[in-house]
């Protein structure tokens, strides 16, 4: 029961871009999503209720919070002509924030007090956009 439930986990698209090294920082569309019935029932990660039904992109999370969240990885904002300064912007989360921020259009000033691995290159995702690296 519980290696059937692994290999649900294992196939959710999170899990397979992960594998693959694939970054998730950005989705250029949403995928139709499907639930598979767990056969052990799972608490979710952010509102503690069982569930047994596994989202295709959160398998962590209730039906309900995964939606919600996936809704919400497409939210996009029109900050045109916006200033952002930005710290902790050079790896994970707040790497994901910075090309966030920079779709939306904002000019974006990126302080990074951590030198050692930058080499003064910059990262390919950001070539084409509007940046400043402090």
């Amino acid at each position: 029961m519980k290696s059937e439930d692994l290999k649900v986990n294992a196939g959710s698209v999170l899990m397979k871009k992960a594998l693959a090294g694939i970054s998730t920082f950005y989705d250029d569309e949403k995928n139709e999503t499907q639930l598979t019935r767990l056969q052990i029932p799972k608490n979710c990660y952010p509102c503690n209720q069982s569930y047994q039904y596994a989202h295709s992109f959160y398998t962590r999370l209730c039906p309900g919070c995964a939606e919600e969240n996936d809704d919400k990885r497409f939210l996009a904002a029109d900050l045109s002509g916006r200033n952002v300064i930005l710290t902790g912007g050079r790896v994970k989360v707040g790497f994901a924030k910075a090309l966030k921020l920079l779709r939306s259009g904002v000019n974006l000033v990126y302080l990074n007090g951590d030198h050692s691995n930058n080499n003064g290159k910059t990262h390919p995702a950001m070539m084409s956009c509007r940046f400043k690296s402090c």
